[in-house]
């Protein structure tokens, strides 16, 4: 089984920069696009990715708490917490982690 929450913690600190087009990303750059499989497939084979972002590649489950999306309406940014924060709300919320970065960015939240 994968480690959960208190093991399961990005490092806030770490970052890398991308050979491509030079970019700076951290950890919750590899949860917050839905082609979030292609980026742990290409950045969390490497030693150092791996190890600072432990919740980015999907080795254990948590939410990490700097990610984010956009509703799908209303085009508010929000939270994981948003998913469960309305009692009478959580199952017509819970089709938000059919989305394959909402899933791996709420990993927690989502975990069926």
């Amino acid at each position: 089984d994968a480690p959960v929450a208190a093991a399961c913690v990005n490092d806030p600190d770490f970052t890398w920069v991308l050979t491509k087009d030079k970019t700076t990303q951290n950890c919750t750059w590899l949860t917050a696009h839905r082609k979030v499989a292609l980026r742990r497939k290409r950045y969390c084979g490497k030693k150092k990715i791996a190890e600072a972002c432990p919740q980015g590649c999907g080795t254990c489950i948590a939410d990490d708490p700097e990610f984010t999306f956009k509703l799908s309406k209303k085009k508010t940014i929000v939270g994981c917490d948003w998913i469960t924060k309305n009692d009478s709300k959580v199952t017509i919320r819970m089709a938000y982690c059919d989305k394959p970065h909402i899933a791996a960015g709420c990993a927690e939240t989502c975990a069926p």
